[in-house]
């Protein structure tokens, strides 16, 4: 049976107030989204969220896959894919209990991530020149988890990727109110092996019902430009960053309305001498990474007898 149709439809039990930590609780937003918000007021430096990995993908999965009830498949499958890492969470989500899959299947895949459409394309290759694959695997989930892993997962310094249940939920802001202790996860060594704590503190004053976030991407990124930030996101993430800071300026929103109004004004005017459908000017648009602003320059087509004129 594969595991799209084990998958439970069941949501994780939390208090009656929606509490699943004293310092926080997760909200359900009016797009569908979940979001994490402050349940009481937090200061600089305080922990909000303490907690162990849900699912946690090894650096090297290879003894994780081999050691699933269907490892054998699976290693004969990731050696045609060509790419071991996608079945890891596969088989880590296979060996959780029901709980904890209810919890794993409440994040979201962004479809239009890189990692994602590239395992989708690898996949969709792979099954039309050898269809007796399909077999293999569960493709769906295969294709799915590793989507979740890839779009919610924390990247641990030694090379894990970690979905912490509640931290995970939090949104990227390149203006944050949180941050992960000292950028990275606390390792401590239990009867099993490291636990890999991760600790969400508050790096400003935050009130009660202000919504959680922490950034996403690497500290030079955080503090490159707005569209290098965007790219980055967009590539990793796939997704856009809307937060105050990505916002432009009044004065770039001012260029772009008198750009909109003139771009009409300008394709409207029409001169005697062209033909019906040839524009009287030519536009030109320039952006300026460094200072994210825009420039745009309306050049007049020449007639016969003069030359063009810049405006």
């Amino acid at each position: 049976e594969s595991l799209s149709t084990q998958r439970p439809t069941c949501r994780r039990a939390m208090g009656a107030d929606g509490t699943p930590r004293p310092a926080v609780r997760v909200v359900q937003a009016s797009d569908g989204d979940r979001r994490l918000h402050a349940a009481k007021p937090a200061y600089p430096g305080d922990a909000l969220v303490v907690e162990e990995p849900l699912l946690l993908v090894p650096s090297d999965p290879f003894a994780l896959i081999a050691a699933s009830p269907e490892g054998a498949a699976m290693l004969e499958a990731s050696r045609a894919l060509g790419n071991l890492r996608p079945f890891a969470a596969y088989a880590a989500y296979a060996a959780l209990h029901l709980e904890k899959r209810c919890a794993v299947d409440a994040f979201k895949v962004e479809a239009s991530a890189s990692a994602v459409r590239t395992l989708r394309r690898a996949v969709q290759t792979l099954l039309e020149e050898d269809p007796a694959m399909e077999a293999a695997a569960d493709w769906a989930e295969v294709v799915r988890l590793h989507g979740v892993m890839t779009c919610n997962a924390l990247q641990l310094p030694d090379g894990c990727l970690a979905l912490y249940e509640f931290i995970a939920v939090g949104n990227h802001s390149c203006a944050p109110n949180c941050e992960i202790a000292n950028g990275q996860v606390q390792q401590t060594e239990g009867p099993h092996g490291p636990h890999r704590i991760a600790l969400l503190q508050a790096t400003r004053h935050i009130g009660v019902g202000e919504e959680l976030t922490y950034s996403y991407v690497p500290a030079a990124i955080l503090n490159a430009t707005t569209r290098d930030r965007t790219d980055f996101l967009r590539l990793h993430r796939g997704f856009s960053c809307h937060c105050v800071s990505c916002q432009p300026s009044p004065e770039v929103l001012r260029l772009r309305r008198r750009l909109w109004r003139g771009c009409q004004s300008v394709m409207q005017v029409r001169s005697a001498g062209l033909a019906p459908n040839q524009p009287r000017f030519a536009l030109q648009l320039s952006y300026f990474r460094d200072s994210d602003d825009l420039d745009v320059a309306v050049t007049e087509r020449p007639r016969s007898g003069r030359a063009p004129r810049h405006r």
